[in-house]
């Protein structure tokens, strides 16, 4: 025998009374269970329920069985209602798999529970009636029979009967209404002996939900048996129960007496004859609205409220008329509060509401709208919460009564149109923003003043980092709790701007080309990732199905900025890739998409060029091969390769005073300034007009903020870059402008002058020098070293004092050394004030006012200097090695009690750079000298200082430094070297 066992015999049946049993030994535990059901252990009870669900849903009769068994010889009640729950719970998955034999049992049962005392006790007859409802959307007739009997006329009928009357009408319409009509007419009767307020609660709460029942009959009369069932079945019951619920139960002290009564009658509205209704609507409509200051709980009035309004006007009836603005008076500031949407409670109430605006607005549009647009007049209308309530209240119109608002949507836009520039409060954009995509989804943008709603969602999109940043500091410092910040809204607008684009295809006539129009214009630059998303999704679309209009004509759309203009801006700005948005991709999608529409010359190499890019974002982004000064300089290359393919001088003047005109705009953002003189220099390197050269070239030197280190890089470079095509304007430019208005000879004489450029300005030139000697052509370099650059600079050198100074002097010398190597030259060339400018670097690592960066920026221009050929003198290699090996043993600042704990990781890293700097020079130095000679020397003289005689301390000598990998030439040399370096020091180490 099986677990589960098999069927069971007929004579184990009887000897199990009513249990349908299986025969095997799941029958002996579930019984088990069924008894141990209210253990006293919660543990033990959840398993033995959760178990008997298990069990229940293969053995459906056998459980619901077994616990009608238990429950006819317990006398527990808290035993029972656990039961009564298991069954219920059972019934909610099997109703359908149990037998009529089982389920009349199971009615039999409920029934006896349900009644057997009484007085009211929740705790076991509510999950009774409760299973009977259930049972009765199988067995609707044998439930109802049996409820009926239970309510003999001119008799008040248990509490629980007539409140499952009510519920199983609502849930088994289609099979109660018809027998409706004679429970109602039993009701009647009695209902002026009713007292207590619990069974006014529930009498009026069934009549509300046989009316309830009724009209969904009605709804699905071509499904019902009996189709001669009308409204007109009813209205003799109905109309006397409204009266005595109106009149009389509705000021009842009790609360939910009242809201059921409301409720209640709000649904006989809907049945009651339509002349009966209209008599008595001038009186209904005053006694709802006056619950709402009575009542905490508003969603029961609402709910009737919406069916007496329904009922007002139904066959567009205008009885509604006289009480218009008394309804709207008390329902507009319900749905005004704020915070209504966000508390689930009161969003029932608040959509029920707005049930209501709709409904009066099927007949009453005109009268509805003029209402609503005086509360958005901001001179009318200073609330900010009532503003953003009427918004609500017209999106919801907006969405269902767009046949009644069809020849009212100018109207519309022109009444929401103020709010673009002048509402503030972040809830009113929100919601004007929601506003806005259910506009467009109902075809209003496409009207006069859609664009300017447009405009409102990218501004928003526009948000700046700083604007979010600083609220999300007041809301800390405030410690409150804020549903909605600029940051979030700024999210939904760029959703809401790609949604309009992607899923409304009416939008493409309102965003083809307007959304151009926000690409060069600067408020607009933190909205410009979305605002390429869009064009770029619209534009590839066009391009592809080789739309008529995908082709813009500029002189027509004298709006959109022309094409030099944008492809100077969405370059600059695809220097920053990572910022908010994707702002990378978005741009090259959006550029290989307009590529057409901007010159035809550069269609194919931007079509083979752009995909490239594009998979080194996605390959680098966020990986350690990331390196933002490789990016700068494939953008660089896309520009340079753009002129090139466009092959049009006049074209590349346009662009130059296209980036001219929006360099100004990227003022506060250094590192887009940055970006932006280096692609001029590119330009004017590529441009022959000489005047218009040297006219941005001043333009350029006057636009930097010198003071900035970041812009200042950037004008230096890009007086690098036009310097290759231009090298004798840019020379030309830096002495004008570094110029002394009380002249001492010397193309750097302002180092030493009071007047002419300021300091600032002066470290830009130093700057600026170094990149042209960088980027112009070597052998022009050379012949114009001596003659423009060098002849003066050893005159000044020396004025240069403060560490931002030297800075600048010990770059523009490293740029300058790297220019002059072999490699680059290709060619071999002797520096010969190589020494002298040496001399100079070590000065001002070891003299005066020095920083880090000095000595980092300084042991790196050596480095390059030694390189050149010849090999630094022994006599110069001595004072470096002294000169710089105290900063290799100034020591680790972790050690440094006068640093404060934020300072020091900054101060280790700094000590580290500047030691692997110094390896670097001594490697340098080596390299440049392969003789024993030179090995012997720096061993004994790093000896001299590593083991200095006593009183001082010994140092750890820098073994690394003289590696035989690094240095396979001094292999054998090396051995000897150290010998030396034995013998010279032996006697202090044993005097030691």
């Amino acid at each position: 025998m099986s677990f589960f066992g098999k069927k069971a015999s007929k004579e184990e049946s009887s000897k199990k009374n009513h249990v349908r049993s299986t025969g095997g030994k799941i029958d002996e535990i579930v019984m088990a269970m069924i008894a141990n059901a209210n253990d006293k252990d919660n543990g033990v009870r959840a398993n033995v329920f959760s178990g008997l669900e298990d069990v229940a849903h293969k053995h459906p009769e056998l459980v619901l069985s077994s616990a009608l068994q238990f429950i006819a010889s317990c006398n527990q009640r808290p035993h029972v209602i656990i039961l009564l729950n298991l069954i219920n719970r059972a019934l909610e998955h099997d109703l359908y798999n149990i037998s009529e034999e089982l389920g009349v049992d199971l009615i039999t049962m409920a029934l006896g529970e349900m009644t057997k005392d009484k007085s009211v006790v929740p705790e076991w007859q509510g999950p009774s009636s409760a299973m009977l409802v259930a049972l009765g959307r199988r067995f609707p007739d044998v439930v109802w029979k049996r409820l009926v009997e239970l309510f003999p006329p001119g008799t008040l009928p248990h509490y629980f009967v007539i409140k499952t009357m009510g519920d199983i009408s609502v849930a088994n319409p289609m099979h109660i209404v018809p027998a409706l009509k004679e429970v109602m007419a039993r009701t009647l009767p009695i209902l002026g002996n009713v007292k207590k307020d619990n069974l006014r609660w529930v009498f009026a709460a069934a009549f509300g939900h046989w009316c309830d029942a009724v009209l969904a009959y009605l709804a699905n009369l071509d499904k019902a048996v009996d189709k001669s069932v009308s409204l007109e079945t009813f209205s003799s019951e109905v109309y006397p129960a409204y009266e005595m619920f109106f009149n009389n139960w509705i000021s009842s002290r009790e609360s939910k007496v009242r809201l059921a009564v409301a409720q209640a009658v709000g649904n006989m509205c809907a049945v009651m004859p339509q002349e009966q209704f209209e008599a008595q609507l001038p009186r209904l409509l005053p006694g709802l609205l006056a619950l709402y200051k009575k009542e905490k709980n508003h969603l029961p009035i609402t709910q009737a409220l919406t069916m007496v309004l329904s009922a007002s006007v139904k066959n567009e009836s205008e009885m509604l008329e006289p009480q218009l603005n008394v309804i709207l008076n008390v329902i507009h500031p319900l749905v005004c509060q704020p915070g209504i949407f966000d508390d689930p409670e009161q969003m029932k109430n608040a959509n029920e509401i707005l049930r209501c605006f709709e409904i009066i607005g099927h007949v009453f549009s005109d009268q509805l709208l003029e209402y609503l647009l005086v509360r958005l007049d901001l001179l009318k209308q200073k609330s900010a919460t009532i503003r953003a309530g009427t918004l609500n209240i017209l999106r919801h119109l907006i969405t269902r009564l767009d046949d009644q608002l069809a020849d009212k949507k100018e109207r519309i836009i022109s009444g929401v149109k103020p709010l673009v520039e002048s509402e503030t409060a972040l809830d009113g954009k929100r919601v004007l923003a929601q506003l806005v995509i259910a506009m467009s989804s109902h075809d209003y943008l496409l009207l006069e003043g859609g664009e300017s709603l447009v405009e409102f969602i990218v501004r928003q999109s526009a948000i700046t980092d700083a604007e979010v940043q600083k609220f999300d500091a007041a809301v800390k410092k405030s410690k409150k709790s804020v549903d909605l910040t600029p940051g979030k809204f700024r999210g939904m607008c760029d959703n809401i701007l790609h949604l309009a684009t992607t899923t409304v295809p009416s939008m493409q006539q309102v965003l083809w080309p307007y959304l151009f129009e926000f690409l060069v214009k600067p408020e607009y630059t933190d909205a410009l990732a979305i605002v390429c998303r869009c064009i770029g999704h619209l534009a590839a679309a066009k391009r592809e199905e080789q739309a008529p209009d995908y082709l813009l004509d500029f002189a027509v759309s004298v709006n959109v900025p022309q094409p030099h203009e944008i492809i100077a801006r969405l370059l600059v700005m695809l220097n920053v890739p990572l910022r908010r948005g994707n702002l990378g991709r978005r741009i090259l999608e959006c550029l290989v998409s307009i590529g057409p529409i901007l010159h035809p010359n550069i269609v194919n190499m931007w079509d083979a060029a752009i995909p490239k890019l594009v998979n080194y974002l996605d390959t680098h982004t966020g990986q350690e091969t990331w390196d933002i000064s490789t990016w700068e300089d494939l953008c660089l290359r896309l520009l340079s390769e753009t002129i090139k393919q466009v092959n049009d001088e006049s074209w590349v003047v346009r662009l130059a005073e296209a980036l001219c005109d929006q360099l100004p705009s990227y003022g506060s953002d250094a590192e887009l300034c940055r970006s932006a003189l280096k692609h001029l220099g590119v330009i004017l390197q590529k441009s022959t007009k000489k005047d218009m050269i040297r006219e941005k070239l001043d333009f350029l030197f006057n636009t930097t903020v010198h003071e900035n280190e970041t812009q200042r890089q950037g004008c230096a470079q890009a007086f690098g870059y036009c310097s290759a095509a231009h090298l004798d304007m840019v020379l030309d430019k830096l002495k004008s402008v570094g110029k002394e208005t009380k002249a001492s000879g010397g193309f750097f004489s302002f180092l030493s002058s009071a007047s002419g450029p300021s300091q600032a300005q002066k470290n830009t030139i130093f700057l600026s020098l170094g990149y042209v000697t960088a980027y112009a052509q070597p052998s022009l370099v050379i012949a114009r070293l001596d003659a423009h650059i060098f002849a003066t600079l050893e005159t000044h050198l020396k004025a240069a004092k403060a560490p931002d100074v030297k800075v600048n002097v010990i770059k523009s010398i490293d740029l300058i050394g790297k220019a002059l190597h072999p490699d680059h030259l290709q060619e071999q060339f002797t520096f010969k004030r190589r020494d002298d400018l040496i001399q100079c670097v070590l000065n001002y690592m070891t003299t005066g006012d020095v920083n880090d960066q000095v000595k980092l920026l300084g042991l790196n221009a050596i480095t390059t200097l030694a390189c050149l050929a010849p090999a630094v003198p022994e006599e110069l290699e001595a004072k470096l090695v002294e000169g710089t090996m105290k900063f290799y043993y100034e020591g680790d600042p972790s050690d440094n009690k006068k640093l404060k704990p934020e300072q020091v990781e900054s101060a280790k890293q700094s000590y580290d750079l500047i030691c692997d700097n110094f390896h670097e020079m001594i490697h340098q130095l080596l390299c440049m000298d392969t003789s024993c000679d030179r090995l012997r020397r720096l061993v004994v003289f790093l000896s001299t200082v590593c083991f200095p005689s006593p009183p001082f301390p010994s140092l750890p000598f820098p073994f690394s430094l003289f590696s035989c990998a690094a240095f396979p030439c001094f292999s054998l040399s090396l051995p000897f070297a150290f010998l030396a370096f034995a013998v010279h020091r032996l006697p202090l180490i044993f005097c030691g």
